[in-house]
């Protein structure tokens, strides 16, 4: 997101900043800061601040001049003091929300809710909201705000890369492709982005164009870029040589899980079960700490009729995974690894058939569906939400079926529904910020009668003071 420090300097001073005849401390501070001598800015506001402390704008230009030093903590902290004199400053709270996330500081997802919370709109605050969402997984919630905060996520990396990101997981890779030609254009040093510019063209079936974006990456034997080069290949149906590929790059790095996976998965779907089991002995030597080799191996043994030995990889597995998969998961998720959304939708819908109800299986079911999107497709929509609420249901403590069926009737527009939701999940976790955001947003929508949102919004403040206060614990003051 572009810096905007000193416009909002020059926007709030601008006799300061165009007059010469001004003598005035502030006046001067203000011309330091414009003129980038951001030490003398910081001793000079410091200094005058210890004659007159409740001057917002000057622990505003303190903040400036920190964020202009690269020193994030004095600059939220300075921040955070204007604001507290000046509640009414907008830009102020902006400032340190941009301060603490570009940090990553502790505390930063707060400092974005409490501006979203005071300004839905603003453009900045959603791209970030966005990449905290994205960050937690939730690719429904991320697309919804970075297309809310489109304008500022065209100047972030880690927002188009993470927009990107969500695109591709709920299937729309020529959307994602056009992100990623954007962040190309703004940089073409990340790596990762030639990586998921090529997979979304893979997706597409343009597999020169996917090859010829990677190339660059591939002559420098990145992981990575080796997997895309065997993906195309295996697309192709040249599967001989996606596996001489795939072998290069586990001799380069024989602990990178992801090559034995895909070496599994062009086993399983050639059938050749057995190549694949010796295949992930190997890697399971190397690896013997994977939960995910294990899945895939127990995966393969079932193909050939081997069924105490997958169980026995399926309970090695469940036993590494701190999520507890349960035997009857082990197909949908070994899909879910190979984000292959349709045939893990397939899967899951399979065993349920066995067990309805199970409350995990109808969760990870509308889980499936959500992950590819719903957006004008009120069908799968419908039927994300049946199996949310059978999930809700049969496990009334299923936190995370419980938040995603609020998200699901915020989709519907059933703002009340989802409003319920969203202080259910809040009964169990007081702090979950999504939960909140969520439900402030459900709440302006429906008009919010009970005029909730200003108290939330005010409860939303609160945890930003405490949080920042918990932060400053043991800190030097300022200034």
């Amino acid at each position: 997101m572009p810096s905007f420090f000193l416009i909002f300097v020059g926007s709030i001073f601008p006799l300061a900043a165009q007059s010469s005849r001004s003598t005035s401390t502030l006046d001067q501070i203000v011309g330091l800061l414009h003129a980038g001598r951001y030490q003398e800015v910081v001793a000079r506001s410091k200094a005058a601040l210890k004659r007159n402390p409740t001057e917002a704008r000057l622990w505003t230009t303190l903040g400036v001049a920190y964020a202009q030093l690269q020193e994030p903590g004095p600059a939220k902290e300075a921040f955070y003091q204007a604001g507290k004199l000046d509640p009414s400053d907008l830009t102020v709270l902006e400032d340190a929300a941009q301060v603490s996330y570009k940090a990553r500081l502790a505390g930063a997802e707060q400092d974005v809710l409490a501006l979203v919370a005071r300004d839905p709109d603003d453009s900045n605050g959603n791209a970030m909201m966005g990449v905290f969402a994205a960050r937690r997984g939730d690719c429904q919630q991320a697309v919804a705000a970075f297309e809310r905060g489109r304008s500022a996520v065209e100047h972030d990396s880690e927002a188009l890369d993470r927009f990107g990101q969500c695109l591709l997981i709920q299937g729309n890779a020529k959307e994602a492709a056009d992100i990623y030609r954007k962040e190309l254009e703004l940089s073409d040093i990340r790596p990762s982005t030639r990586y998921y510019l090529a997979l979304s063209l893979l997706a597409l079936k343009r597999y020169a164009e996917a090859l010829e974006v990677v190339q660059p990456l591939i002559a420098q034997d990145d992981q990575s870029a080796l997997l895309i080069e065997a993906k195309i290949d295996e697309a192709q149906g040249h599967l001989t040589s996606a596996v001489e590929i795939l072998r290069h790059a586990i001799a380069l790095n024989p602990h990178e899980v992801k090559n034995y996976l895909e070496i599994a998965t062009v086993c399983f779907d050639t059938r050749s079960y057995r190549d694949g089991v010796k295949m992930l002995d190997f890697a399971i030597k190397e690896n013997p700490d994977s939960a995910a080799l294990r899945t895939a191996r127990g995966i393969l043994h079932v193909q050939l009729s081997e069924e105490g030995l997958a169980a026995v990889d399926f309970d090695e597995a469940a036993r590494m995974d701190a999520q507890q998969t349960s035997q009857k998961e082990a197909h949908v998720l070994f899909a879910l690894q190979r984000n292959d959304l349709s045939t893990a939708e397939t899967q899951v819908e399979q065993e349920l058939r066995g067990a309805p109800h199970d409350s995990a299986l109808n969760y990870l079911a509308a889980q499936i569906i959500y992950k590819q999107g719903t957006d004008n497709r009120p069908d799968r929509l419908n039927r994300a939400v049946q199996y949310a609420e059978a999930a809700v249901t049969l496990d009334q403590t299923n936190f995370d079926a419980r938040d995603l069926l609020a998200e699901l009737y915020f989709e519907q527009h059933d703002y009340q529904k989802s409003i319920k939701q969203s202080r259910a999940a809040l009964n169990i976790n007081q702090f979950d910020q999504a939960a909140m955001y969520r439900l402030l947003l459900s709440l302006k929508r429906s008009g919010d009668p009970e005029h909730e949102a200003a108290e939330l919004t005010h409860r939303l403040g609160q945890m930003h003071s405490e949080s920042h206060e918990l932060e400053q614990t043991g800190q030097e003051k300022l200034p």
